[in-house]
């Protein structure tokens, strides 16, 4: 024994506790902190530390260290080349600057400084760009854009987002001297804004050094991880970091170990002087697992722990050292439209925003002709039968032409929002302009019932057609929709070509109008044959094509009603091409008055499914009151 270099005592001892109690507590810490590397692999020994303390675990960061060390638990990033920039003159002073020299990127209270920069990245497709807006109170991004190109629109989205998310008054925006940034652009928008600009000097990236780390983040963390293919998958990776990981799971020491969000109200700071109490900010790791990011490691089960005298390792299975080939990213699961789905936690999807202009005056939409008037009387039919079957009809024949993945939307003349909260329930983005006051009342009431991430996909906008650019600028989306508003314009052809600019390639237009022939057997149905009567005269006016023909609809309002033909032949001019067209709510109008309404579930899917059907089916489309045409924008 002596020769071994221990007394028979010791070895007699250790035969009889193999393991201390100390390598035992050990071996549970560095099982939890394994875990917790595993799903978020850019988490060093302090932020593991925090995960740990957070589930109960008692351990020093000393001791985190030391465990981390022994397992090679280090914070996994790659590094980033400089970039070589030139930039100009300012428009703004250094309001942050120090009489002493130096910057303060403190604030003593929310929305009094922002900070704000731009950062790109390459994917197979050519450069993606994220502008975002950081307040140093809680340092949460209160604003970002991402977009294929940097240009003054970039700064001015992320600026629009902040302000309509916050409501700033007389906030100091600090930036650098980027071209975006001294753009007129940008600056009429923080002008008009109530806001204050501030910019650094000359090439000095430390002016601005509060944003510049936090940029060093999710290039580290997301974007240096691996090669990108397409945008829309970095796009995907970058908001879900932002949301997910450094909103709601990433502890800060200056915040007292919490995060920006779930820690603290917006608009409050944590009481650093009072003893933290951990907090539990998922509900389990499987919650977590929904938005796992490209970079996580793949599965969660351990190999089997190998004693040691002083020290536990543990073996670890090859399929957790894989790293994903792409963004595990799911969105809330395609449901049939009215269940009341949610979306799992954590996953926001977030475009750019929409500025609200002023409520257009009272003589707007009889200038424009926009929508009909005695929209009190409308809203209170809103609930009948057939609006459901329209609704829900409108609904399906959408989803058969949305990719899975969430898209952009442009919903014009929302109303309730019935289609835009569905589709923002989905995972899609919606932007929802909407020019009636009561109706975005309604809309508002029905938004405010939803879940958080439901209600970040939607934004709601005043405005009206043939000024839409006031409100979207020239943005393009995946799908822009016209539902139940083109009976009320005076002439279809200005807005489907208003309508068909904003179609990104590969995207579509929706649009449900009125059927003239529908508006021919309609008044025979309830047998008023003088209005029938008069609606043939009216149709054999319009001329050969029979493009549009004037009528008063249920509720005494003068409407117009289209023919498919003519509505295919304004989107050619426009270049968007005929996909396919449904007749919407068929059965259900062959009845003189509004049916009851189905007492069982059974017979009320029975009935959609009938309606369905005739919609997709001739002769019958042909006497559907409405057409829903998808209108697309051939891919280059």
């Amino acid at each position: 024994m002596s020769g071994a270099g221990f007394s028979r005592q010791a070895y007699h001892a250790w035969t009889r506790s193999p393991v201390s109690q100390r390598d035992r507590q050990d071996a549970y810490l560095t099982n939890a902190a394994i875990d917790a590397h595993a799903d978020d692999p850019e988490f060093g020994y302090r932020l593991v530390a925090d995960e740990l303390r957070a589930a109960g675990h008692h351990a020093s960061d000393n001791r985190v260290w030391r465990l981390c060390r022994d397992q090679r638990i280090f914070s996994a990033h790659a590094r980033k080349q400089g970039l070589n920039r030139r930039p100009g003159p300012p428009v703004h002073d250094d309001l942050l600057k120090h009489p002493g020299g130096g910057r303060d990127f403190t604030a003593p209270a929310a929305n009094t400084v922002w900070l704000t920069d731009i950062t790109e990245h390459p994917t197979a497709e050519g450069k993606l760009y994220l502008c975002a807006i950081k307040d140093p109170w809680s340092n949460r991004i209160v604003g970002y854009s991402i977009d294929s190109r940097m240009t003054s629109q970039l700064a001015v989205d992320a600026l629009r987002h902040a302000v309509a998310s916050r409501g700033p008054a007389r906030t100091i925006v600090h930036s650098d001297r980027g071209s975006q940034f001294r753009s007129r652009k940008y600056v009429t928008t923080l002008h008009q804004a109530g806001l204050t600009g501030s910019m650094g000097r000359v090439g000095a990236c430390g002016d601005n050094a509060a944003m510049e780390s936090f940029f060093a983040l999710p290039q580290k963390n997301v974007l240096n991880r691996r090669r990108w293919a397409t945008r829309h998958q970095l796009r995907l990776a970058i908001v879900t970091w932002i949301e997910a990981t450094y909103h709601r799971r990433r502890r800060q020491a200056r915040l007292g170990r919490l995060t920006p969000i779930p820690s603290t109200p917006p608009h409050t700071r944590p009481d650093t002087t009072q003893p933290r109490v951990p907090t539990k900010l998922w509900q389990s790791r499987g919650e977590l697992s929904r938005v796992r990011i490209a970079g996580c490691y793949e599965g969660s089960g351990v190999g089997g722990w190998r004693y040691r005298r002083a020290r536990m390792r543990k073996s670890i299975s090859a399929a957790h050292h894989k790293f994903l080939a792409g963004p595990v990213v799911r969105a809330a699961p395609r449901v049939s439209p009215g269940h009341g789905a949610a979306a799992p936690p954590g996953f926001v999807l977030v475009s750019r925003a929409v500025t609200r202009i002023p409520a257009p005056a009272a003589d707007d939409d009889a200038r424009n002709g926009t929508f009909a008037p005695a929209r009190g009387e409308w809203l209170d039919r809103m609930g009948h039968v057939r609006t459901a079957v329209r609704q829900e009809m409108v609904s399906r024949q959408l989803d058969r032409h949305l990719a899975a993945t969430p898209q952009s939307i442009l919903d014009v003349g929302a109303g309730q929002g019935t289609q835009s909260i569905r589709l923002a329930r989905s995972g899609h983005h919606v932007v929802a302009v909407e020019p009636d006051g009561e109706m975005r009342g309604a809309f508002t009431a029905a938004l405010a019932a939803e879940p958080s991430a439901v209600r970040d996909r939607v934004t709601l906008a005043d405005g009206v057609l043939g000024r839409l650019d006031a409100v979207v600028q020239r943005r393009r989306f995946d799908a822009v929709l016209l539902l139940g508003v083109l009976m009320y314009v005076p002439a279809s052809e200005p807005v489907i070509a208003e309508l068909a600019a904003h179609v990104a390639p590969g995207g579509f237009l929706a649009v449900a109008a009125r059927t003239a022939t529908s508006a021919l057997w309609r008044p025979a149905a309830r047998q008023d044959w003088q209005a029938a009567a008069a609606a043939f005269a009216e149709y054999e006016a319009a001329g050969a094509e029979h493009r549009d023909m004037r009528y008063v609809n249920e509720i005494g309002s003068p409407a117009r009603a289209d023919t498919v033909e003519g509505l295919v032949a304004q989107a050619d001019a426009a270049g968007l091409e005929l996909e396919r067209w449904y007749g919407v709510r068929i059965a259900v109008d062959m009845a003189e008055l509004d049916p009851a309404p189905p007492t069982e579930p059974a017979e009320w899917e029975a009935l959609l499914d009938v309606e369905e059907r005739l919609g997709a089916m001739d002769p019958y489309r042909q006497l559907a009151q409405l057409a829903h045409l998808i209108l697309r924008r051939p891919s280059p």
